[in-house]
């Protein structure tokens, strides 16, 4: 197997051969002129970086391609009449702009500097002075000692210092060989850096020096004529060259050339360092010219362009001080006054001051005190606890399993920090810190056009519990509802959820013409705004403890206990009562994109049982109503995607619960799993949060299950709506598969449209 390639000739991918070494050989391809010259790929790099030595016949291949070149370019190394100079320079898969050494004007000795009658005395002169192996006479050894400078360069705390900075991982990098063309051979001879055009017009800028070799301007030590000052001829090259290379690479480029007695060479081209904005502006004119298509617009838009969108920001200063970090579970900040009694949420309310509450841990009895605080702490739970799923669907910023946190009775100590209550303090939601006293607070609004867009083959849904919530997404784009958790209804409302406990507990069987009416009400006013888009609502699922705390209901491990298709089987008046204020809903508002999702199933018999169910009371009582509505199954538990066969003939869709599914593939709890995450993170036992990230053997029976089922039934919906599917890295691979959407909550309907346009 070689290592080395020509330029001329070489198709290896970027890991081995590097940007710089990639983009040479496009230019090639493209018909611009570059010098001569070959790439010893990262594998060369990786085996002495490893072993302190070349692979086996390294040496004598690296001969040979160092007479190929001699032969190309018709010169010689050693020799006084046409000597060959070469440069060697990096080339790293990520671009890292002067971290690494370039090597220039190796090939020059004493001998050549002396005896030389091709170049003039001062030129030789001067290229001998800056070689850095000038005293060494064998140009071979020159060559060698070259190649361990720039592979040891890898090692200096600069590049360390960069790497960690930039978060780099997966770093490689090559080595290019090429000839030496001299930007300071004569007065026709310049070295410059020129921009194929600036971000919001086609206006190609930049600079250069006569009669130097460029390093001077690469490391601003001096500053440049304006390339207009160029002669006609190379102006006009370069203007051509730039735009044959930015239409090329579909980016402003970067372009480094040097001008050698009036020929034109580029010596490198990459991507511009741009900033967000700049990017969009960039990409807005590429797509008005047709140099882009919508698809590649979204493709070069930044993931992190949504970072700073419409958001509250903490504006830093040096005397901010940090006072503890928890896991955030929405961008954003807040500043509030410290509550540790719900019950007295009302009266900093009244008195126009925002909330931060402290809790040990959240229960369901907390709703109406989530949704009147401003801010939420707690000292447990994870990113995918109820808190975390109700805390982002309510827009409220929270830092969850806050590090060093206790509680008492009136006041809370973190770390060496005592707080009262009415203290105030910060959330910095974008970074996950708790903040002493008040910060400044800033608005950041980016209001882009293409962000309100949605141009992907899958559509995004949202997760909404009550009207508001489809309220406040209406100004996104959004194809309904792809998850209504009935069970949240209960919690919003005391009144119902009152009801519902004596319809538990006393078997007052007078209470579900009241709670089924409740539903109604809700279900419509939901409908309404929801109009014609599909509407997909989950049967009960949470275990019954969760609503009424009594011993008989206490379970022992409940997240796999009586709960969801389980607790219809059990307790069939719970989900009869929902059927029926389902359909009654259908009927008042004629609506007829109705879903109804049967959760945490098991076995197909069980999907038989409730479809009878809801078709007996359909028959018995609505048949005459003429509506239609659809029903469905929630994959979570891992034994139903072996057994599709036997009851995909009875579904018109399926959606994948990501949480549950993660839960019982992975054997941890998504609620108590931060007692060990930090240190499985630390030991790279996880290289992700798992309920942030979508675990690889999760995705991909995921993937194998949706293959399966398209094969029995191709054009049955299918979707994703664990929380999961609003997370930028799961996103990408969900952007992969064959589904019809992504159901998220509100707040993250335009993050995941961007994905979706970008990856999909």
């Amino acid at each position: 197997m070689s290592h080395i390639y020509m330029l001329e000739n070489f198709s290896i991918n970027i890991d081995n051969a590097g940007n710089k070494g990639n983009n040479l050989k496009e230019m090639m391809k493209l018909g611009i002129k570059i010098p001569k010259g070959f790439i010893i790929t990262s594998n060369v790099v990786n085996y002495f970086l490893k072993n302190n030595s070349f692979p086996n016949n390294f040496q004598e291949n690296l001969y040979k391609y160092l007479y190929e070149l001699e032969k190309i370019t018709d010169k010689k190394f050693n020799s006084t009449k046409n000597p060959l100079f070469i440069s060697v320079r990096s080339s790293c898969n990520i671009s890292m702009p002067g971290m690494l050494e370039s090597v220039l004007n190796i090939g020059i000795n004493n001998n050549i500097k002396n005896n030389s009658k091709k170049y003039s005395k001062e030129f030789l002169e001067n290229i001998f002075k800056n070689n850095p192996f000038k005293d060494i006479e064998n140009i071979y050894d020159q060559i060698i000692l070259a190649i361990k400078e720039i592979i040891c360069s890898l090692k200096k705390d600069r590049v360390n210092d960069y790497i960690n900075l930039n978060n780099i991982k997966d770093l490689s990098m090559g080595i290019i060989i090429q000839q030496m063309v001299f930007g300071n051979l004569n007065e026709n001879s310049s070295t410059g850096i020129v921009f194929s055009s600036y971000p919001d017009k086609d206006i190609i800028f930049g600079e250069f020096l006569k009669q130097t070799q460029g390093n001077e301007i690469v490391n601003g030590s001096r500053t440049g004529e304006n390339i207009k000052n160029l002669s006609k001829n190379i102006l006009k090259e370069l203007n051509k060259t730039s735009n044959l290379l930015e239409k090329h690479f579909k980016f402003i480029q970067d372009i480094e050339f040097t001008v050698e007695d009036n020929d034109l060479y580029i010596l490198q081209t990459r991507n511009c360092k741009l900033n967000n904005h700049e990017i969009v502006t960039m990409g807005e004119r590429f797509l008005k010219h047709n140099i882009i298509n919508k698809k590649e617009f979204f493709q070069i838009i930044p993931d992190n362009i949504l970072d700073n969108i419409d958001t509250q920001q903490v504006v830093y200063k040096e005397e901010t001080k940090k006072l503890s970090f928890g896991i955030s579970v929405i961008k954003g900040a807040i500043t509030g006054v410290v509550v540790l009694d719900v019950n007295k949420l009302d009266f900093y309310i009244k008195n126009n001051q925002n909330t931060i509450l402290f809790l040990e841990e959240t229960h369901p009895n907390h709703i109406s005190a989530l949704m009147k605080t401003n801010g939420i702490i707690t000292k447990y739970g994870g990113a995918t606890c109820h808190l975390g799923i109700i805390a982002r669907g309510l827009g409220k910023v929270s830092l969850l399993s806050l590090e060093n946190l206790k509680i008492f009775k009136n006041h809370i100590q973190v770390n060496d920090k005592i707080l009262k209550e009415g203290d105030l303090i910060t959330i910095d939601g974008h970074n996950g810190y708790l903040l002493e006293g008040p910060q400044n607070i800033e608005i950041i609004k980016n209001n882009y056009e293409f962000l309100k867009e949605s141009s992907s083959r899958i559509s995004v849904r949202i997760n909404a519990d009550h009207v508001d919530d489809i309220i406040n997404a209406k100004n996104f784009i959004f194809n309904g509802v792809g998850l209504c958790r009935t069970e949240h209804m209960l919690f919003r409302s005391k009144e119902m959820l009152s009801y519902f406990r004596d319809l538990i507990c006393y078997k007052d069987m007078s209470k579900i013409k009241i709670i089924k009416q409740l539903y109604i009400e809700t279900i419509v006013d939901m409908l309404k705004i929801n109009e014609n888009k599909p509407f997909k609502l989950r049967l009960l699922d949470p275990p019954l403890h969760e609503f009424i705390d009594t011993k008989e209901l206490k379970e022992i491990n409940p997240m796999l206990g009586n709960r969801g298709v389980r607790l219809g089987i059990t307790y069939d008046y719970i989900y009869k009562l929902q059927i029926e204020a389902i359909f009654d809903a259908i009927i008042t508002t004629n609506k007829n994109n109705i879903e109804i999702e049967i959760p945490f199933v098991n076995h197909s018999k069980e999907i038989i049982h409730i479809k009878k169910l809801i078709e007996n009371i359909y028959k018995n009582k609505y048949q005459c109503k003429n509506f239609t509505y659809k029903l469905g199954v929630m994959i979570e538990i891992p034994r139903i995607t072996s057994i599709i066969e036997e009851f995909i003939e009875y579904v018109d869709f399926i959606s994948f619960g990501t949480n549950d599914l993660t839960q019982m593939l992975l054997g941890i709890s998504r609620d108590d799993y931060n007692s060990f995450l930090n240190k499985y993170l630390e030991y790279g036992i996880f290289s992700e949060d798992p309920f942030k990230v979508i675990d690889d053997v999760v995705f991909n029976l995921i993937k194998s299950t949706i293959i399966k089922i398209r094969n029995i039934k191709p054009n049955i919906t299918i979707g994703i709506c664990g929380e999961h599917a609003g997370y930028e890295k799961s996103i990408k691979k969900f952007a992969n598969l064959d589904i019809n959407y992504l159901s998220v909550s509100p707040l993250q309907v335009i993050s995941t449209n961007f994905l979706l346009n970008k990856y999909s």
